[in-house]
């Protein structure tokens, strides 16, 4: 309120949060839609809004070493099914299916597809659950303190009021435990472990300011502080949210429990390692 009438000024909260200037700094000089060497498996994160879907592909690789690979805005009704003009779920399906060049030669696929559910609920479960042959799923984030992917729901029900059994299913996402992580890592100055990579190419893009926009705050509630994630008016985060659930398809993929023996069997299949035969 002082800000607001005393120095007339407009207030924004501050709280913790990612440095944009400091990843656009660090950005690399790799073609977006290509991996780089580290990179040992792909996903995909995907948020629906009103004439959009958006999607981010992301690469990881050992310690959870990140590289974002591509950004991707298809723009259309998502009400409309895929395969009708003006559809957006068309454009998506056809970018999963589109071969990613790692450095070593191989092409790769994104071997899950996270999508939001949170807007246009039905809209994603009709298209996910077409394409569940596909590993694509169905996700929605959560607040509190709840595991970075958690136990999935069937959605479906049958006439009797039971479970289908071809019910998609609804998987949960640890809105803040991904975010603490994801923010804490674009932190790392260092490549390494939980390091994040961007190219240069989205530079000139509101790419990094989108994934760092949202600020850690304390909030009081009923006179008990609580940190809660907020996003300023007026800023977009979809570059973040699909960040976030990307992570959460690498959850999928057991990221969080691989150990080196299961990383070394995907580089030997990724990107084997000449032999030094003299």
């Amino acid at each position: 309120v002082f800000v607001n009438t005393r120095l007339a000024e407009t207030f924004e909260e501050q709280g913790v949060k990612a440095d944009h200037q400091e990843l656009a700094r660090r950005a690399e000089d790799y073609e977006p839609g290509t991996a780089p060497r580290g990179v040992l498996m792909v996903s995909m994160g995907v948020d629906v809004q009103g004439d959009r879907i958006e999607a981010r592909v992301w690469g990881y690789g050992r310690g959870e070493e990140s590289w974002l690979i591509s950004r991707h805005i298809f723009y259309g009704d998502p009400n409309l099914e895929e395969g009708t003009d003006g559809s957006p779920w068309t454009d998506l399906t056809k970018l999963r299916r589109t071969t990613i060049l790692h450095q070593s030669g191989t092409q790769l696929l994104p071997e899950v597809c996270c999508i939001d559910s949170g807007y246009l609920s039905n809209a994603v479960y009709n298209y996910c659950r077409a394409h569940a042959h596909e590993r694509v799923l169905a996700v929605d984030g959560l607040p509190g303190n709840r595991p970075a992917l958690g136990k999935p729901k069937a959605m479906d029900i049958t006439w009797r009021g039971k479970t289908s059994p071809r019910s998609v299913k609804l998987w949960p996402v640890g809105d803040s435990t991904v975010k603490h992580l994801l923010h804490g890592r674009m932190r790392i100055t260092q490549p390494g472990p939980g390091y994040v990579h961007v190219p240069q190419a989205y530079r000139d893009t509101d790419e990094f300011e989108q994934m760092t926009c949202e600020r850690l705050v304390t909030k009081y509630v009923k006179g008990h502080a609580r940190l809660e994630w907020h996003k300023p008016a007026g800023k977009r985060n979809e570059a973040g949210d699909c960040q976030k659930y990307a992570y959460a398809g690498a959850c999928y993929l057991g990221i969080q429990t691989m150990r080196e023996h299961a990383w070394h069997q995907r580089e030997q299949r990724i990107a084997p390692r000449e032999l030094d035969l003299f």
